[in-house]
């Protein structure tokens, strides 16, 4: 697991971030996992951003569709 606990935010909403972890043998990068909430509207490009230790990251923009049954 990553020292500092990490935030994120996707289009300005707080997410539930479920695991952050080094990835074994990389250098510089975190693997987080995210819930991403259900109201979020689909068929759109949603800005993620991730924030630790009073840092912001720069903002990525993500696609994101509606799940189909």
């Amino acid at each position: 697991p990553v020292q500092a606990p990490v935030t994120a935010s996707m289009d300005g909403s707080p997410v539930q971030v479920l695991s952050a972890t080094l990835p074994q043998g990389a250098i510089g990068i975190y693997e987080i996992r995210l819930i991403l909430p259900g109201n979020l509207s689909g068929n759109h490009n949603a800005t993620l951003t991730i924030s630790q230790d009073g840092r912001l990251s720069n903002a990525v923009s993500i696609p994101v569709t509606n799940k189909t049954p």
